[in-house]
């Protein structure tokens, strides 16, 4: 099955964990990129505008997808967690390009200990397809690397030997 890994990192945790599926699963990968640059808040008056942008649903502007999502048999949609839900970035790409009747699977990277909330916002946005996995990974570059990048591995496995 072609598969394609969609993607936003600004600190590189969901990035690491992005290719570590890419080189298990030879997909093809794609960086969501916006159209000005989003700077990780160093301040707290930064983070509170980033949760006023994500609760508010003032959305970035995002760069066109260089990939045609609609040939991909899996699209894979990594996400860091801002304000309990996904990034605004990747809320913008579900915006721009409404995906339907598509095989997905979701991931997320995040420092809270509870992500349900954000989990059931994704789902609830890509209602018409079909999910076929979820998990998240805290921290994986700061807490367990080794564990997080195996059970990367295990899940990229299991996609090839039940959805190839």
């Amino acid at each position: 099955m072609n598969a394609i890994i969609i993607y936003y990192s600004l600190d590189w945790n969901t990035k690491m964990i992005s290719e570590v599926i890419w080189s298990e699963l030879k997909a093809e990968m794609e960086a969501i990129e916006t159209a000005q640059q989003l700077d990780k808040p160093e301040s707290f008056m930064q983070y509170v505008s980033w949760i006023r942008m994500i609760l508010l649903n003032k959305l970035p502007e995002i760069k066109p997808l260089k990939s045609n999502l609609n040939e991909y048999g899996l699209i894979i949609i990594w996400t860091p967690i801002w304000a309990w839900k996904a990034c605004a970035p990747v809320l913008s790409l579900l915006t721009k390009f409404p995906l339907k009747n598509r095989k997905m699977a979701i991931f997320c990277c995040h420092w809270s200990p509870s992500i349900s909330k954000a989990l059931y916002k994704m789902r609830e946005e890509l209602a018409w397809n079909e999910i076929i996995w979820e998990t998240d990974f805290r921290e994986p570059m700061k807490i367990d690397t080794e564990i997080q990048i195996e059970k990367a591995k295990a899940w990229a496995k299991w996609i090839l030997n039940n959805l190839t």
